[in-house]
C-alpha cells in the first residue's frame, strides 16, 4: 500500500476494519480482525533506562537515601545537597520497574510515581554539571501493602466525563503534587485530556491537549530533564508521535514539530536503547510490521530512522530485558501472525536476533512482568478474538514457554491461556491482594468489563473476578488514586471514563434496581463478588425473592440485599442493599352494552357488563344503570374505587331504549235500528292506555256513548295516539248498519 498522504475517516476505517467500516464501533465482532486490534493500543507505563554508559568512576554529586514507597504509591527523594550548576538530570532504573521517575534540575529531588511492582530497585541519577558527568544512587524499596487474605474488592466511583471518545490512557503526576493524575487519549477529538487527581479517588479536568490526530497510546516520560512530567502520544492517521512537554503545573507545551514514524503508529514506551542517560521512543507502526525507534537529545527533540522489523502487524509494543544483559529489548503482539516477537537490543540503538512466540488469536496488547517470581521477566498477551490471555514464561535467556507442570491447586488455571471476558483490548500487571504475587487485569471491549485474574506466583492464575465498567471499555491503567496502598484501576470506555478503587476484601457488584408497578412479570436480579464466588439475594419489604427471582407481592417498598457468605479462601463481603419502589397499578374499567335495539317494555334492561384490568388484574364489577326502564337514553357505569395495590378508574356507556309498538283490540259492532237507545263501546289497547273513538255515518259518539241519528251505516274508529313509550297504534274501524224502523 502507498501512502500517499494523510486519509479521511472513510478510508481509515476501512484500513483498521478489514473494509468493514462500521466494524470499529460494533459490538460483536465477526469473523474480520477487527483492529479492534485498532487503537486499542493499552499505553504501556513509561520505561526508565536500565543501565548508563557513565564510567563507574564518574563523581558522585550529592548522597541520596534510600526510601521505601507503598505499592502504586508516590513519593519524593531529596538529597543531601542540591546538584549546584548542573545542566542536565535524569533517572535509570531497571525496566522491571513499571513506575515512573523523574529528578528536578534545580534541586536535584527524585519524584517517584505509581511505584510497581513490588521489590528492591537501585536507581541511578545522572547530572552533568559544569560539564562533568556525575552519578548518585539509592536504593528504592517498592513494598506491597497489607495482604488482602480474602482477595481484593474494587468500588466504583461515578463514572467521569471522557473527551470525544476516548482510547488511551496513562498514568502520570502532571502537577508534581504528588497525587495521581490520568491522560486520556480521544481519537475524534484528536486530543489528551489532562485530569488532575485530588488523591481521594476523583478527578477534575485541567486541560485539552490538542495534538496532531488519533492518539491511539500515551506514554510518560521525562524527555528534557526538567523534571516535570511529560507524555509521547501516536498520531496513527498522520504517521507521527506528538511530544508534549510539562511545566509542571499541568499545563503542556508542544515541541517545534511531531517526530515522524512509520505508517500508522498505534503504540509507543519510552526506553533507552543506546544507553546515553536520554529517553528514547520506540514506536510500532501498524502496517510497516516495524517498531520505529527514535532517539532523544535530553532536551525534549528525536532524531534517526531507525525501524525494527518485526513480525506480522502489530499493534503493541513493550520493553524489556529478557536476556538480562542489561540492553534494553521491544517485545512487539501481532494480531495477523498471533504471535509476539521479541528483539532484542545491542545496547547501543541497534536490534539483533528475533524470537517469535506463538498466543492466542489476535493478541493486541501485551504487558511485561514476572508472574513465577524467579526475577526471569514473563510476558502476557490479550488476546482479542479468542477471549484470552496468553501467559509466557522467560527462562532469562530471551526463550519464553507456558507452564510446563499442571499444578493441582483449588481454583488455580494452569493452562497457558486464560479465559478473561468478552473481546479484551488490553493488558496490565499488578498486585491487586498484596500477596507479593503478579496479578493481570484486562479491559473487555465487548464484555463491558474488567477481569482481575490473581497469580499464585507459580505462573498459574485463579479463576477470574468480571467487574462492570462502562460501555466498550478500549483500555485499562493502574495505580492508586485515593493514596491507601492498594491498586485501583482507570479504563477508559466509549464514552467516559470509569475508576474503581481497589480495597481489601471481596466486595459486591450489585447495581441500582428500577422502579416497579404491581403486577408486572416477576423479574431475576444479578450481582457478583469480585471474589468471583455465587451472590445470594434476600428480600425485605413488599416483595420476596427465589434465587434471583423476585416477585412482588403488594405496592410499597421493596429492598434486596445482594449477600456473599465467603469460603475458606475469601472474607464475606459487606452486603450490598438496594431498595426500589413498587407503585399502585393503572387499571383500566371498560363497560360494553348488548350492541341490538332495545324497546319498551316496562322492565328494566340490564343488558351491560363491566370489567376492570391491569396488571394481574382481569375482574368484573357491578354495573349501575340510570334511566333504564322508559324509552330514552339510559346510561350503564362501573367504577373501581382503587386500593392499597391498584389506583381507581371508571368507565360509562349509553344506551338507546325505543318506544314500543301497540295494537288496539276492538270487537265488531252488531246492526242497529233506527231508534235503538244510545249504546257504549269499548276497545282496549295492548299497551293499556286509554282509547279514543271517533264516528262517521249516520251516528255520532261522545266518549264510549254511540247516538243514532239516521239509518243507513255507521262507523266507529277507535285509535290510541302512543305516549313517551309507545308509538300510535294503528286504528281500528268498525262499520254497522242502521235500519229504518217498521211502518
Amino acid at each position: 500500500m502507498t501512502n500517499t498522504g494523510k486519509i479521511n475517516t472513510a478510508q481509515r476505517l476501512s484500513i483498521i476494519s478489514c473494509g468493514l467500516p462500521r466494524a470499529l464501533f460494533a459490538r460483536q465482532t465477526v469473523g474480520c480482525l477487527l483492529w479492534a486490534a485498532i487503537l486499542l493500543i493499552q499505553p504501556f507505563p513509561s520505561e526508565q533506562t536500565a543501565h548508563a554508559t557513565t564510567p563507574s568512576t564518574s563523581p558522585e554529586f550529592a548522597r541520596y537515601p534510600d526510601m521505601t514507597v507503598g505499592l502504586s504509591g508516590d513519593s519524593t527523594v531529596t538529597p543531601d545537597v542540591p546538584p549546584s550548576g548542573a545542566t542536565a538530570i535524569n533517572v535509570s532504573i531497571s525496566t522491571n520497574f513499571q513506575g515512573m521517575l523523574t529528578a528536578d534540575l534545580t534541586t536535584g529531588v527524585v519524584r517517584v510515581t505509581n511505584a510497581h511492582p513490588a521489590g528492591i530497585y537501585s536507581v541511578t541519577v545522572h547530572a552533568e554539571i559544569r560539564g562533568v558527568p556525575s552519578i548518585s544512587t539509592f536504593k528504592l524499596i517498592v513494598q506491597q501493602g497489607k495482604s488482602c487474605a480474602a482477595g481484593p474488592g474494587f468500588t466504583p466511583t461515578a463514572d467521569g466525563p471522557g473527551s470525544n471518545t476516548p482510547i488511551s490512557v496513562a498514568v502520570g503526576d502532571f502537577n508534581n503534587d504528588g497525587k495521581q493524575d490520568l491522560a486520556i487519549g480521544s481519537d475524534l477529538s484528536h486530543s489528551v485530556s489532562i485530569q488532575l487527581g485530588d488523591g481521594l479517588g476523583g478527578f477534575s479536568r485541567a486541560t485539552e491537549v490538542i495534538l496532531s490526530d488519533w492518539p491511539t497510546s500515551i506514554a510518560i516520560g521525562d524527555f528534557n530533564n526538567d523534571g516535570n512530567q511529560d507524555f509521547a502520544a501516536t498520531n496513527f492517521n498522520s504517521n507521527s508521535v506528538s511530544i508534549r512537554l510539562g511545566d509542571g503545573l499541568g499545563g503542556f507545551r508542544a515541541t517545534t514539530s511531531d517526530v515522524v514514524v512509520g505508517d500508522y503508529p498505534t503504540s509507543v514506551a519510552v526506553g533507552d536503547f543506546n544507553n546515553d542517560g536520554k529517553q528514547d521512543l520506540a514506536a510500532v507502526c501498524e502496517f510497516i510490521s516495524g517498531v520505529a525507534v527514535r532517539f532523544g537529545d535530553g532536551l525534549g527533540a528525536f532524531d534517526g530512522n531507525t525501524t525494527v522489523d518485526v513480525n506480522g502487524y502489530s499493534v503493541s509494543v513493550a520493553i524489556g530485558d529478557f536476556d538480562r544483559d542489561g540492553n534494553q529489548d521491544l517485545a512487539t503482539a501481532s494480531y495477523s501472525s498471533n504471535d509476539v516477537c521479541i528483539r532484542f537490543g545491542d545496547g547501543s540503538g541497534g536490534f539483533r536476533r528475533t524470537t517469535n512466540i506463538d498466543v492466542g488469536n489476535t493478541p493486541v496488547s501485551i504487558a511485561i512482568g514476572d508472574f513465577n517470581n524467579d526475577g526471569k521477566q514473563d510476558f502476557a498477551t490479550a488476546n482479542y478474538l479468542s477471549h484470552n490471555v496468553s501467559i509466557r514464561l522467560g527462562d532469562g535467556a530471551g526463550a519464553f514457554a507456558a507452564l510446563p507442570v499442571k499444578q493441582v491447586v483449588l481454583r488455580v488455571n494452569t493452562a497457558p491461556e486464560h479465559n478473561v471476558g468478552d473481546s479484551p483490548r488490553s493488558v496490565v500487571i499488578g498486585d491487586f491482594n498484596n500477596d507479593g504475587n503478579q496479578d493481570f487485569a484486562t479491559a473487555n471491549q465487548d464484555g463491558d468489563s474488567v477481569s482481575i485474574r490473581l497469580g499464585n506466583g507459580q505462573g498459574a492464575f485463579n479463576d477470574p473476578a468480571n467487574i462492570s465498567t462502562g460501555d466498550q471499555p478500549r483500555s485499562v491503567a493502574i495505580g492508586d488514586f485515593n493514596s491507601d496502598g492498594i491498586q485501583d484501576f482507570a479504563t477508559v470506555n466509549y464514552d467516559n471514563v470509569s475508576i474503581h478503587l481497589g480495597g481489601c476484601g471481596a466486595a459486591i457488584s450489585f447495581s441500582e434496581l428500577p422502579d416497579k408497578v404491581y403486577g408486572e412479570a416477576d423479574f431475576t436480579v444479578s450481582a457478583t463478588s469480585s471474589s468471583g464466588l455465587s451472590v445470594s439475594f434476600q428480600a425485605s419489604g413488599t416483595c420476596t425473592v427465589s434465587g434471583n427471582m423476585v416477585h412482588l407481592t403488594s405496592a410499597g417498598k421493596c429492598t434486596i440485599t445482594a449477600l456473599q457468605g465467603g469460603d475458606p479462601y475469601h472474607e464475606s463481603p459487606a452486603p450490598v442493599s438496594h431498595a426500589f419502589t413498587i407503585f399502585k397499578a393503572v387499571t383500566t374499567t371498560s363497560v360494553v352494552c348488548a350492541d341490538y335495539a332495545r324497546q319498551y317494555t316496562g322492565l328494566p334492561w340490564e343488558d351491560c357488563v363491566a370489567r376492570v384490568t391491569g396488571p394481574g388484574l382481569d375482574d368484573r364489577l357491578t354495573v349501575e344503570f340510570a334511566n333504564n326502564i322508559n324509552a330514552g337514553q339510559a346510561t350503564a357505569s362501573a367504577s373501581l374505587a382503587g386500593n392499597a395495590n391498584y389506583l381507581d378508574s371508571k368507565s360509562s356507556s349509553n344506551f338507546t331504549i325505543n318506544p314500543a309498538g301497540q295494537t288496539i283490540t276492538f270487537g265488531e259492532l252488531p246492526t242497529k235500528k233506527l231508534g235503538d237507545a244510545d249504546f257504549t263501546v269499548s276497545a282496549r289497547a295492548s299497551s293499556d292506555l286509554a282509547v279514543s273513538f271517533k264516528a262517521s255515518g249516520n251516528c255520532t259518539i261522545a266518549g264510549t256513548t254511540v247516538h243514532l241519528t239516521d239509518a243507513g251505516s255507521c262507523t266507529i274508529t277507535a285509535f290510541q295516539a302512543g305516549d313517551s313509550n309507545y308509538y300510535a297504534a294503528a286504528p281500528v274501524k268498525r262499520t254497522f248498519s242502521i235500519s229504518a224502523p217498521a211502518k
